[in-house]
């Protein structure tokens, strides 16, 4: 038996004997506009996946895009019976939040528990009480119980997507709030999603790069050989009352890289659907963004301290010794803005939403990975890359890739990493090349050698040469040897710069309409 299976059916024993329960940012990116893609269900196809509990349905979603390209992902959510509410689906808030005046016609009265609930976002907060109610979700699935939420009567200093007549959120990330529950594990905040049944709530996949973008429902698919799993770390010994681990957000090692300036971190991030543009933190990234004066955000007082420069290099990678699973050139617009906040070593970063229009990505929440797709569209990682040492330099040999995605080749971007640590040298290469030099390094210097194929929508999987490369020469690099933003004109020549790799958008827009959470959520 699978560890996935293991752990979903370990949680089904433990669940059945359990308690079933169920701004500055709006300047930036704008306010979201009109629906540009829907998703429907035909009636027959709803009742036939509630029917079958061992089906994994589409929870239908709507991006509404702004002038700016920023995008809102909307679901309709009804709550006992009530007219649809369109509501933000966010998983970047870990529980659901209902507006003012947003439940109308409900079948039956909710259950106001009287308990004060509050939480802030940046730009934003939200107040009132703690109710109960059943959820349906997207028009195909119905919550078992009684989910409990934040039933608002007031937002300051307004409510999150007034602008566009959204009604609340429905937080599907995976924290837990039961500090106020009032000693009753019923009023426990959480995702509704993982109140499901035990096959439904095992996990989801966020898919938004298809036609019509879903949140699927139920463990992820296996991670093929180009995907990249994360895994998070769980919460002590905290659980849901349904038996479920509660996880902690995956820990991403970001590198950052303008001209001859680089800085990395690693930290938990937020792989969040309703973050229009991305948020790091730490003083070492001052030298790699533009300064802007702001005030502190209403909500959170976190505080905007600049916007990283357009054309820096963002990579993702598991570890600081790993391959990059992602990659993209700062294209100053949304979604792919990044905002670097005031805050203590504690907080979270966050990857934007714009993650999402290049990735899918599944979360089980029974062991905790995060499957990330490769990027799509992008080619197959080249072949036979091997490195040999030089003199302060390396020279990377490859051969194409058997696929070149959906275009044609237009590069390679070679990366070139200090073993132990330090800022990677990106260089690039022209897309007749196999090879390239890259001069400037420091001799007896152990480093990685990776090569990756880019096309006209980015860069593929990067490819590491076997072994450690250690260069020979000065054990000092020169002062020339700082990249800067020259790219290469041939395998043959030195090159030494930013890769450009950038994402290319081939239809939805970007961000939304706040930079919200600075501290994921306060109560």
């Amino acid at each position: 038996m699978s560890e996935r299976l293991r752990a979903s059916a370990m949680r089904r024993l433990v669940g059945a004997g359990g308690v079933t329960a169920l701004a500055v940012s709006a300047l930036l990116f704008g306010a979201v506009g009109a629906p540009v893609q829907a998703a429907e269900m035909q009636a027959a196809e709803v009742q036939a996946v509630v029917a079958d509990p061992q089906a994994h349905p589409d929870i239908p979603v709507t991006l509404l895009t702004s002038e700016t390209g920023s995008y809102l992902p909307r679901v309709e959510v009804s709550i006992n019976g009530s007219a649809p509410i369109p509501m933000m689906i966010d998983t970047g808030t870990n529980f659901m939040v209902v507006f003012p005046g947003s439940i109308v016609d409900p079948t039956t009265p909710v259950i106001d528990t009287g308990i004060a609930q509050g939480i802030n976002y940046d730009g934003s907060a939200a107040s009132g009480t703690i109710a109960r109610a059943q959820v349906e979700v997207g028009g195909v699935v119905t919550t078992p119980g009684d989910v409990a939420f934040l039933d608002a009567t007031s937002c300051t200093p307004h409510c999150l997507g007034y602008q566009d007549g959204i009604g609340g959120v429905i937080g599907i990330g995976q924290r837990l709030s039961d500090k106020h529950d009032g000693g009753d594990p019923a009023n426990a905040l959480y995702s509704p999603l993982a109140q499901l049944t035990p096959e439904l709530s095992a996990g989801f996949t966020v898919d938004f790069m298809s036609a019509d973008p879903v949140i699927r429902l139920g463990a992820p698919a296996d991670a093929g050989e180009t995907d990249t799993v994360l895994y998070r770390e769980q919460d002590g010994d905290l659980f849901y009352p349904n038996g479920q681990p509660v996880y902690f957000e995956p820990e991403v090692c970001w590198t950052i890289v303008y001209g001859s300036d680089s800085a990395s971190a690693c930290n938990d991030t937020v792989f969040d659907t309703g973050q229009s543009g991305g948020m790091i933190r730490g003083d070492q990234f001052l030298p790699l963004v533009d300064p802007v004066h702001s005030t502190p955000e209403p909500g959170s007082g976190a505080l905007l301290v600049g916007l990283l420069k357009t054309g820096a290099t963002v990579v993702w990678s598991s570890s600081t010794d790993a391959e990059p699973y992602a990659e993209m050139v700062e294209p100053g617009v949304a979604p792919f803005k990044y905002g670097l906040f005031s805050a203590d070593a504690e907080d979270t970063f966050n990857s934007g939403n714009g993650f999402y229009l290049k990735h899918t990505i599944g979360f089980d929440n029974d062991t905790g990975e995060v499957v990330i797709s490769a990027t799509a569209g992008t080619p197959t990682g080249p072949r036979d890359v091997r490195a040999e040492a030089g003199d302060q330099s390396v020279v990377a040999h490859w051969k194409a890739p058997e696929d070149a995605g959906g275009s044609a080749i237009t590069g390679y971007a070679v990366r070139v990493t200090p073993v132990g640590g330090g800022a990677p040298v990106l260089v690039n290469a022209d897309a007749q090349a196999d090879h390239l030099r890259v001069d400037g390094l420091t001799g007896g210097q152990a480093y990685w050698v990776s090569v990756a194929a880019v096309n006209d929508v980015g860069a593929g999987p990067r490819v590491r040469a076997d072994g450690q490369v250690v260069p020979s020469g000065a054990t000092t690099p020169p002062a020339t040897a700082a990249a800067s933003p020259a790219l290469a004109n041939t395998g043959d020549e030195t090159a030494s710069g930013i890769a450009a790799v950038a994402f290319v958008l081939a239809a939805a827009g970007v961000g939304l309409l706040v930079l919200r959470r600075g501290r994921r959520r306060t109560s």
